[in-house]
């Protein structure tokens, strides 16, 4: 094997003295080359003429420099890492931790909604058409009339208030109806009276009170709820402010509001399929608002869509607010004829 070196005496007595000035002004360099090679000469000797270790130790000093500014680096570049990791992670908790900018948020969409106008709404009227999809395909068309009446909340406001009666009208002649109060659910026809599934009755209930319109209207005052403002987003092509409600129960909902007008334009949220346990993202779009009286302002166009699915959509031709309605609309007929439940 060749060993490694000058090519020539002339060359080596250059390097010969180039590297005694060197040691001789930086007597450090030769201990850290001993100590770096076990093999090396002691620290106190000084180098011979033509020596050619000390050429080769030379040749690896760059090397060794060089894979100490890569270690450094890459130890600057895990820092940076680092502390990239605890900002991205600490940005999403710093963004909940804004109760006050998210109740604010609340109370701009409710003045946006009417303010207290809205919240003194106790019935409303909804007429139009409502169409039914399943996977993206019509499935079903009808006229519709929905009246909606509203307990007042009591005064202090229990936890999870469900206090709305919901009837929807369909047909051309109005007579199916599905009759949803906070007890019961029934659907009604010249056959009676069948009571609704436990579980279509209790998602009812569960989309009520993940409802930002129901929220703002009857559970604002409620104790434990919370508001959390989680920046601004484009939406549609449009400025929007998200808001996250959530409740003590483990309810939350993400609201889309307009950035102009405050108006909530979406709303999202998950629950889980009670036979797989698999998430369903439930989602509803409000489009059109329209003065409907007093002030009071509120969607002509609301669909609704799960995992990404359309599946309702209701576009009304007119909407009443405080209209006079009878109690009976929101009780089962006398002597109607009770049916087996639905299964």
């Amino acid at each position: 094997m060749q060993r490694a070196g000058p090519s020539n005496p002339k060359s080596a007595n250059n390097e010969t003295a180039f590297l005694r000035q060197i040691f001789a002004q930086r007597p450090k360099l030769w201990a850290t080359i001993a100590a770096a090679h076990p093999a090396a000469p002691p620290a106190n000797t000084p180098p011979a003429p033509f020596l050619t270790r000390p050429t080769v130790w030379l040749k690896h000093l760059p090397r060794r420099a060089n894979l100490q500014s890569k270690q450094d680096a890459q130890h600057q570049m895990n820092m940076n890492r680092r502390a990239f990791l605890a900002s991205s992670l600490a940005a999403p908790l710093l963004a909940q931790l804004r109760p006050e900018e998210g109740r604010k948020l609340a109370r701009q969409a409710l003045d946006a909604l009417g303010g207290e106008a809205y919240r003194r709404m106790h019935h409303r009227i909804e007429r139009g058409r409502a169409y039914s999809f399943y996977r993206e395909q019509l499935s079903g068309l009808t006229r519709a009339t929905i009246t909606t009446f509203y307990e007042m909340a009591p005064d202090p406001s229990p936890a999870s208030f469900l206090g709305l009666h919901e009837r929807q009208a369909l047909g051309k002649k109005l007579d199916v109806v599905y009759l949803n109060t906070p007890k019961s659910a029934h659907e009604i026809t010249y056959r009676g009276a069948r009571p609704q599934p436990a579980d279509s009755h209790a998602r009812w209930k569960e989309s009520l009170l993940h409802n930002v319109l129901y929220i703002l209207h009857s559970r604002l005052d409620e104790p434990g709820i919370a508001f959390d403002a989680k920046g601004s987003d484009i939406y549609q092509n449009q400025p929007v402010d998200r808001l996250e409600i959530a409740d003590p129960e483990g309810r939350a909902v993400l609201v889309l509001l307009d950035a102009h007008t405050h108006l909530p334009l979406r709303q999202a949220w998950v629950r889980r399929d009670p036979r797989s346990g698999l998430p369903i993202e439930e989602v509803t779009v409000f489009a059109k608002y329209r003065d409907i009286g007093g002030g009071v302002q509120w969607p002509y166009v609301i669909r609704r869509e799960r995992n990404g699915e359309r599946i309702f959509e209701m576009f009304s031709d007119q909407v009443q607010v405080n209209p006079e309605v009878e109690a009976s609309e929101f009780t089962l007929p006398r002597n109607v004829k009770m049916l087996p439940p639905a299964k």
